[in-house]
């Protein structure tokens, strides 16, 4: 990471179905979205980490082109195995 702070939001939204959320990774940042109810189960923490991870990828393994519908199979998939 290129910098010294490192924002993590987490986001509730309305949902009657416990287990269902979401995130996204941005520059320096992460925001995972999920049900106020919902438990700090193995897949949330899998989700925080999937998100984490994706500001640490490119560090490793070299920047993306812009075209991320032709790699969206190895940024993400790569992502969740690891």
């Amino acid at each position: 990471m290129t910098s010294p702070y490192y924002l993590v939001t987490v986001v509730p939204f309305d949902s009657s179905q416990k287990g269902v959320s979401g995130g996204g990774g941005f520059t320096d940042a992460f925001s995972i979205h999920t049900a106020p109810e919902e438990d700090f189960t193995v897949g949330l923490l899998s989700l925080f980490t999937h998100e984490l991870l994706h500001a640490w990828n490119p560090y490793k393994i070299g920047q993306m082109p812009n075209t991320p519908e032709e790699i969206y199979w190895f940024t993400e998939g790569f992502t969740t195995y690891y």
